[in-house]
Parts: structure tokens; sequence; C-alpha cells
């Protein structure tokens, strides 16, 4: 189970519907082709409802390489990195590009 954080409703272009609804900043999900799309958009996502502690000396690092991976996005003119607010997001934004 993932569970995606966010506001609103999100539509899918592809399907011409709704993919999810946000219900107090949350959207619950086991489904795979809804979890690939939110992927794709740059939502974050808690999989498995696992929470991950970062020690304060790593979250320099992780911001670091946040700001390297945006700016190689940027340089590669790939459109929608914006969305990615975490490094393992970017990082999967980055390999579906370069899967094209």
């Amino acid at each position: 189970m993932a569970t995606y954080f966010g506001t609103g409703v999100v539509w899918d272009k592809d399907k011409n519907k709704r993919l999810c609804k946000f219900v107090d900043s949350k959207f619950h999900t086991t489904d795979e082709y809804t979890k690939n799309k939110l992927d794709e958009l740059g939502y974050i996502a808690d999989r498995d409802d696992e929470i991950v502690i970062i020690e304060d000396d790593h979250v320099e690092e992780l911001e670091d390489e946040l700001t390297n991976l945006k700016t190689y996005c940027k340089e590669q003119g790939y459109k929608g990195y914006g969305n990615c607010k975490d490094v393992e997001s970017i990082k999967a934004f980055i390999a579906r590009k370069e899967g094209e």
C-alpha cells in the first residue's frame, strides 16, 4: 500500500477520468497504475506506510543531491521535474525520461 499526499482531485488525462481524490490531504492505494501515474506527476508517497527517520547531518546531503538532480533535469531540458519534491521521486522521474 502507498499513501500519497496532496490536495483536491487528480485527473487522468489518458483515461479521461478521475485518478484520485485526496481526503484530509491523503490518498491510499495499492493499484500499480495509479501509483505509477502519481509518481510520474511527482506526488510524494509514503510506501507501505513506513516512516523514514533521517539524521540531521544527512539532510544537507539530501538537499544537495536534490538540487544537483534538478540542475541535471534542467540541463537535459526535461519538463515536469519541478513537481518532484524528494530525491527518490526525481530519480524515478529521470529514469522514466531516460527510458523513453
